[in-house]
């Protein structure tokens, strides 16, 4: 994490080189603002790269589109139910089913998100942005896979809703806060032992995410932005998916991801 962001740094730094004598290129004024970039973040669970294109129309409506790309790590067993199955009274459980986790290959996946939003201007330093966010997720989460032929890949949907609050503390320096929550469902695809059964597999989720950062404006282009996040999720598993091979037992879980993007931005 702290190499990416040392790289994502010395780029924006080699750029600020050119702030004070670099000229905007595009003078003509526009309806539209355009900002392009890239972005790390990084979990306990995963690392997630995704570039991002956005765009502010008259200084009011905003939107969004981002492409993901997910490396998630597989660091323990699947959250197996240490006993006998419902269905299988008689079968006794047992690891040699899976795969050691340190000989496993962690998984890739990938996903699109996409905002839409209009933003407020109470005075010209503060603005309030209250947006919609969607987002699909293929294997970003609660997946395995060995070389035993046992595979557990997710789809995840989530329909958010989401307030951000932006202020400028001066030319060069901003701050945010910026909360969204809401439903999501994720689906599973399974293989090998976990097949035993492979109907009615999904988990409902209530999801919430605090993010604050800040913006560093190098120049009248690029603009590099540190943030941090705090997630808490709540599940509620199907039938199968409690009392099956998965067992996820609906408990609630938080996530903490430390981040950073690089923005060039014309208008």
């Amino acid at each position: 994490m702290k190499k990416i962001i040392s790289i994502l740094l010395m780029t924006s730094l080699s750029l600020a080189v050119f702030a004070r004598t670099d000229k905007h290129p595009h003078k003509t004024v526009s309806p539209f603002s355009t900002s392009i970039g890239l972005a790390y973040e990084e979990r306990s669970s995963s690392n997630n790269i995704y570039a991002f294109i956005s765009q502010v129309i008259n200084s009011r409506w905003y939107w969004e589109l981002r492409g993901n790309m997910v490396r998630s790590i597989i660091s323990s067993y699947p959250s197996l139910k240490p006993g006998n199955f419902i269905w299988q009274p008689n079968v006794p459980q047992s690891p040699n089913y899976i795969a050691d986790p340190n000989m496993v290959d962690n998984q890739w996946g990938g996903g699109v998100v996409g905002k839409f939003g209009y933003i407020f201007k109470p005075n010209k330093r503060v603005s309030l942005t209250p947006y919609l966010r969607l987002q699909y997720f293929r294997n970003n989460t609660a997946q395995w896979k060995d070389d035993l032929g046992n595979e557990i890949e997710t789809d995840i949907a989530s329909y958010l809703a989401g307030l951000k609050l932006a202020m400028d503390v001066n030319e060069i320096f901003a701050i945010y806060v910026d909360y969204y929550g809401g439903y999501q469902r994720v689906e599973y695809d399974v293989r090998g032992f976990f097949s035993q059964v492979n109907d009615d597999l999904h988990t409902i989720q209530l999801t919430s995410t605090f993010e604050m950062g800040s913006s560093f404006k190098l120049n009248n282009c690029w603009t590099f932005i540190p943030y941090i996040q705090f997630g808490l999720t709540t599940s509620k598993p199907s039938f199968n998916v409690f009392n099956g091979p998965i067992n996820n037992n609906g408990t609630t879980t938080n996530s903490t991801v430390f981040a950073a993007k690089i923005a060039y931005k014309w208008s």
